[in-house]
């Protein structure tokens, strides 16, 4: 009788990990972000990325190389475009501007800029990375079955 009650609670031991998976990924399709077959709207990516401390640090630093990259690019092309515009207007009246510092000062905003947006981008990634890793699914094999010698006699811990 002890045989078979120890056998079953080992098969149920064995099962409890099956039930512990969970499907919570953040899956990219055609970038668009999508979980449990569901589309992703901006803040509800965020407020996921926000509930895991990791994520959520790593979501701030993204967020910020992004800020810090968009606000030159932004510029650069108000610039350009500033530029080309009152170079039109001179053109019509019959003028001639040299435009070529203002587009080359432009140009160079837009180019500093770059390399920050996509270290945010690639840190939105590692965002949805870690947050990925913390809600795995598929089987999970980090069951430990002891038995040990207590106070108070013999213990069997599952730990999963």
């Amino acid at each position: 009788m002890k045989q078979i009650f120890l056998i079953s609670l080992l098969c149920l031991f064995s099962t409890i990990s099956v039930f512990s998976q969970s499907k919570d990924q953040i899956i990219l399709v055609k970038k668009r972000y999508f979980v449990n077959d569901k589309q992703l709207s901006n803040n509800d990516l965020k407020t996921l990325l926000k509930s895991d401390p990791g994520s959520a640090a790593m979501l701030k630093k993204a967020q910020t190389n992004s800020t810090i990259g968009v606000i030159p690019m932004t510029a650069g092309v108000v610039i350009i475009l500033g530029a080309e515009i009152y170079n039109l207007s001179q053109t019509a009246s019959g003028k001639t501007v040299n435009v070529l510092g203002p587009v080359i000062i432009g140009a160079g905003l837009v180019i500093v800029g770059v390399p920050f947006v996509l270290v945010g981008s690639s840190q939105m990634k590692k965002s949805i990375q870690l947050y990925n890793s913390k809600h795995t699914t598929g089987y999970n094999d980090n069951l430990k079955l002891e038995l040990g010698i207590t106070q108070n006699g013999i213990g069997l811990t599952c730990k999963f």
